[in-house]
């Protein structure tokens, strides 16, 4: 990246705990909803009626669609 100096890119943040609890509870929401999900999974092929490698890669479609939405510094 031409031009890019480190030092443009801090960002001051008035309440940096506040900042760090909030990215703290988001993730963990993440991996409890998806947690959750591998859990009903079971129940989850009786009531859909498939298989369950249909609904492995259902639950692997929905985790990826989740880490799409995740921040990258590659995108930037």
């Amino acid at each position: 990246m031409q031009g890019f100096d480190p030092h443009k890119a801090h960002v001051e943040v008035a309440h940096p705990y506040l900042t760090m609890m909030g990215l703290y509870l988001g993730g963990f929401t993440g991996m409890f909803s998806e947690t959750s999900l591998n859990i009903a999974l079971p129940q989850l092929t009786e009531a859909f009626g498939v298989d369950v490698a249909v609904m492995q890669w259902m639950a692997s479609a929905i985790c990826w669609s989740s880490a799409s939405f995740c921040p990258s510094p590659a995108c930037s």
